[in-house]
């Protein structure tokens, strides 16, 4: 089914521009949408089958991830760094609380499990977020960050993937890039692709990169 052209995205932002006769301008076409109270089954499924002990869902938005790992059993906890989104999140019943990656407000060995879901492409001082990210887990890094390697592999069909419009994403990772990134910081670092969704001839595109790292 083709989408109505009233309905397609940036279709509100192309008619008022040319009502106001000038171009598009960048924050019109590379945004960020507002928060998402949804999950993606595979990564949810991924998260599950890792996290181990008390977790802390860092960059967690407004929790979708949180909400299922209490649900699961687990005693969790959030840290978004937005107090609008925060709010929100406490609106929905969920522990968040403000903070940054880059200076997570918690003690030394807090948690077992730090949870980090389509978050590290968007923290400038990604290292010194890692960095803390050791610091408060005795046990292990779960996370995912958007893959884009899928951006060469769909180059050959002049397609973007939809996702890399973001204006937020200040970093980007391979598979091979975030093994690299996360070994410097943690050990048996694991690394595999999430969300097929594309075939370029015989080769599969993915969506995110989804690791696991141990502390020690």
């Amino acid at each position: 089914m083709t989408a109505d052209a009233n309905t397609r995205p940036f279709s509100n932002a192309i008619r008022n521009a040319a009502e106001d006769h000038r171009p598009l301008v960048r924050s019109e076409v590379y945004g960020s949408g507002p928060p998402v109270d949804a999950v993606s089954d595979e990564i949810l499924d991924f998260v599950l089958s890792n996290v181990v002990g008390r977790c802390l869902d860092l960059g967690c938005g407004v929790g979708p991830y949180l909400g299922h790992l209490r649900a699961a059993g687990f005693e969790a906890v959030g840290l978004e760094y937005s107090p609008d989104i925060v709010a929100q999140a406490v609106k929905l019943g969920r522990p968040v609380i403000v903070g940054s990656a880059t200076e997570i407000p918690f003690p030394d060995k807090s948690f077992d499990t730090v949870v980090m879901i389509e978050a590290l492409e968007h923290v400038p001082n990604f290292r010194l977020a890692l960095g803390e990210i050791a610091r408060v887990a005795t046990k292990r890094l779960v996370m995912t960050v958007p893959n884009f390697e899928a951006v060469p592999q769909l180059s050959q069909l002049q397609l973007i993937p939809w996702h890399m419009l973001e204006a937020s994403h200040v970093n980007f990772f391979t598979n091979q890039i975030l093994e690299a990134v996360l070994s410097d910081y943690f050990v048996n670092v694991s690394v595999r692709s999430l969300g097929h969704f594309f075939n370029v001839g015989e080769e599969r595109v993915y969506m995110h990169c989804a690791a696991v790292a141990d502390i020690s």
